[in-house]
This record gives C-alpha cells, structure tokens and sequence, in this order.
C-alpha cells in the first residue's frame, strides 16, 4: 500500500471496501424509499415506490428531470454507507447540495449501480 499515512490507507480501504462488498437491490415491495443495513452491507430502493409517489419538495435535478427523487434517494444510502455515523439529518443536507453538483457522467454511474439488481 505504499507510505500512505494511517488515515489515507483507512480512507482508501473503507472506498475500496464500499464498491466490492456492497450489496445494492431493487425491492418494490418495501414500504419506504430506500434502506441501508450496515450489518448485512445491503442497499435497497424501492423504484416503484419512488416513481408512483414523487416528493414535490425536492427541486428537479438536471438530469433528473422524470424522476429526481431517485437520484437523492440512491445518493442518500450510498452515503449512510459510506458514513455510518453521520446523523439522518446531516446527510440529508449533505444529499441536497451534493446531487445539485453532480455531473451527468456521476449521475450516470449512481443509476448504473442500480440497474443490474
């Protein structure tokens, strides 16, 4: 791994660790948007939930014109993932300004991650 300071290498791997060992799924039949267990490393979404029920308070993304909540709601558990200890409210913040800078090329590989399940 190379002289990387201990805070590097534990950032690195937590990363690496996230894009292989992640479990990311399509559940239709749950009742809320979207899920994240830390435990079992799983993602779900529930795209049907989320395109039959779009919340009208979030501003349409570009991008995301048909359907933006999909996008914060994605953005949403791939962080409570990535930042386990971060408060519900905290992320929620931090998902509103992050989706509004976010390229179509990122957009792109938020939605991928999705589309196989």
């Amino acid at each position: 791994m190379g002289n990387y300071p201990q805070w590097a290498r534990n950032n690195y791997m937590e990363q690496w660790f996230a894009k292989k060992y992640i479990k990311r799924k399509i559940d239709n039949k749950m009742g809320s948007y979207g899920e994240t267990d830390l435990r079992n490393k799983t993602i779900k979404i529930n795209k049907k939930l989320i395109k039959k029920n779009p919340s009208k308070v979030r501003p349409v993304n570009k991008g995301a014109k048909k359907y933006p909540d999909l996008l914060d709601t994605i953005y949403h558990e791939e962080l409570h993932i990535k930042h386990p200890k971060m408060t519900e409210k905290d992320v929620r913040k931090k998902t509103t300004k992050a989706v509004r800078t976010l390229t179509k090329k990122q957009k792109a590989r938020l939605y991928g991650k999705y589309k196989k399940s």
